[in-house]
């Protein structure tokens, strides 16, 4: 088991509490948000993921770090690049999301986040993206076209 000791540095940027320091990275407690290298292909969950795109994941993860929101990258020049399928990257982001990693995402592509402003343009996309599919979820429940359908053959 790793050693793991608690140290005044760094602080979370996520909540600004102290963090935990296990191996290259640093862990919160209190918002449960991990920052540094980690072998990600260890982790149990990785369902939805196709054996290529969990194959990826450190080295997605590795390139993304690198850019910057100033500088986003589309999916298709990393589906290239990493010999990715869209859903695969999609699903990538999705799970290295749910492990905490700041992933931020506009029309101009996916980047690594540096602070909590970075991520909010993505939080408000993530958001109207909920609400917009709330709408068609409510829409199917209370549609009443397969009682009229039904209706006509009975």
């Amino acid at each position: 088991m790793d050693t793991i000791h608690f140290t005044g540095l760094p602080a979370c940027f996520i909540c600004g509490e102290l963090v935990i320091t296990i191996d290259a990275g640093y862990f919160c407690n209190e918002c449960e948000f991990w920052e540094g290298k980690m072998a990600l292909t260890t982790f149990e969950n990785v369902d939805g993921l196709t054996k290529k795109a969990v194959d990826r994941i450190d080295e997605f993860l590795e390139r993304i770090e690198r850019v910057g929101k100033d500088t986003p990258v589309k999916s298709r020049i990393i589906e290239n690049r990493m010999d990715l399928r869209g859903v695969e990257v999609r699903a990538i982001v999705n799970f290295l999301r749910k492990k905490g990693y700041p992933i931020g995402s506009s029309s101009k592509g996916y980047w690594f986040a540096k602070s909590k402003d970075e991520i909010e343009e993505t939080l408000q996309h993530l958001h109207q993206r909920k609400s917009a599919i709330q709408s068609v979820i409510n829409g199917l429940e209370s549609s009443n076209y397969f009682k009229k359908q039904e209706s006509l053959f009975n």
